[in-house]
């Protein structure tokens, strides 16, 4: 009588409308596995048999209830606490690396699975993966860097796929281009800026420009002066222009608004993805000769040809120090052919030959301020000062990623 009631139990069990539980043994148990092993449960992971489960008779009832409710709220606690689960295809090929690394104790499968929860990103992981194990082979770090972006990938689902920049979130953290961009959305979302129709444009008043200049991370210790618009601010009008392009920002009525939903997803991506959000609005959307004055039609043919802008740097070395008038002579050989073609170097009425001879003598003032200071200095690309500069690795590798690869517009992640 005792034997009928147990499998009647059992089989009650069985046709709970609950996941099912092969799904769940198969994929998230052996998280589970030492916690549930006084219910008379013992897992076994074997790469050459593969999971072998023997449950004592008795208690298979319970054991079998308590997995199903389990499994119910599982997920959220998962959630909650930043649980990583790994299907058991996946979890073999991760053994089987940590087997070829030759580094067990260091590497292995929990260790793995714990640096997807603290990693802010998969180039961060794969990093101290690959910085954890003895001298790896080419071949050896490939397939862990593949392994790794896989699992991240799967694991966050919810969040836009991600660039395979070779670059992580620390390596950017501290460029102004992130920080400045973080605290100018907070302030705007926080207070709303007046605008004001001058020149046949809407800018942002003269009061509130100040403000928000004080505000800056990049222009900390920097005096500020009285500002009569917004173009007297170079930096923060070219800010505003990159927010807007990516529709972070947008006029309502006559003030600057968020977008509160594009600005949450925003936040919600990874730092790097956030930084490259904004290099790409920067670099492509936003109209260099705005902010070049006599010199805008030169560079508006740079912006149109930015893959030989970025081929410069292509033989280049981090941390190795460069002569700013040399790069200047590098771009102008590079864009000269382009700029002759497109009659930049002939008289036109009304200028004179003496103000087209003094605008190509002080075009280099107009390259190093628009393009390396405005742009590869504010997104950590180079460092230095004075005439003398340095690329910083992360610069290079976005470069020359922009170089040999055409990289996405991702405008539209948002």
């Amino acid at each position: 009588m005792s034997l009928c009631f147990i499998w009647v139990l059992c089989l009650c069990v069985l046709c709970f409308p609950r996941p099912s539980i092969y799904d769940f043994l198969f994929s998230d148990f052996y998280f589970l596995s030492s916690d549930l092993g006084y219910l008379g449960l013992d897992i076994h992971w074997s790469l050459d048999i593969g999971h072998s489960i023997h449950i004592s008779p008795v208690l298979f009832p319970l054991t079998l209830y308590s997995l199903l409710y389990s499994h119910a709220n599982l997920h959220k606690y998962m959630q909650k606490h930043r649980i990583i689960t790994v299907a058991p295809p996946t979890y073999k090929n991760l053994q089987a690396l940590c087997t070829l690394s030759d580094s067990p104790q260091a590497i292995n499968p929990q260790s793995i699975t714990k640096l997807m929860q603290e990693a802010p990103d998969p180039t961060t992981a794969v990093r101290a993966v690959i910085n954890s194990m003895p001298e790896a082979s080419e071949v050896l770090q490939s397939k862990w860097r593949k392994m790794i972006i896989n699992i991240w990938s799967d694991q966050h689902q919810h969040l836009p796929e991600l660039l395979t920049l070779p670059i992580a979130g620390s390596d950017i953290s501290n460029s102004h281009a992130i920080s400045d961009a973080l605290v100018y959305l907070d302030i705007i979302n926080q207070h709303p800026a007046p605008m004001v129709f001058e020149n046949k444009e809407w800018l942002i008043s003269a009061d509130y420009t100040y403000n928000l200049a004080s505000q800056m991370p990049s222009q900390q210790g920097q005096p500020i002066l009285p500002l009569e618009n917004e173009w007297q601010n170079l930096n923060l009008h070219r800010l505003r222009l990159t927010l807007q392009s990516l529709r972070l920002v947008r006029r309502f009525r006559n003030q600057l608004v968020i977008v509160t939903s594009r600005y949450q997803k925003f936040l919600s991506l990874p730092m790097i993805q956030q930084y490259y959000l904004l290099w790409h609005a920067d670099a492509y959307h936003v109209e260099w000769h705005d902010y070049a004055g006599i010199w805008g039609d030169y560079l508006k043919i740079v912006q149109e040809y930015l893959p030989l802008l970025w081929s410069i740097s292509r033989h280049a070395m981090p941390d190795m120090t460069y002569d700013i008038r040399q790069w200047n002579q590098e771009v102008l050989m590079t864009f000269q052919p382009l700029w002759q073609r497109a009659g930049l170097f002939d008289r036109q009425p009304p200028k004179t030959a003496l103000f087209a001879l003094v605008r190509l003598q002080s075009l280099p003032t107009a390259l190093t301020q628009v393009i390396l200071q405005d742009l590869f200095v504010k997104y950590g690309i180079v460092g230095g000062g004075g005439i003398m500069f340095a690329y910083t690795t992360p610069g290079l590798k976005l470069l020359h990623s922009e170089h040999a690869k055409d990289l996405p517009c991702h405008l539209d992640l948002l």
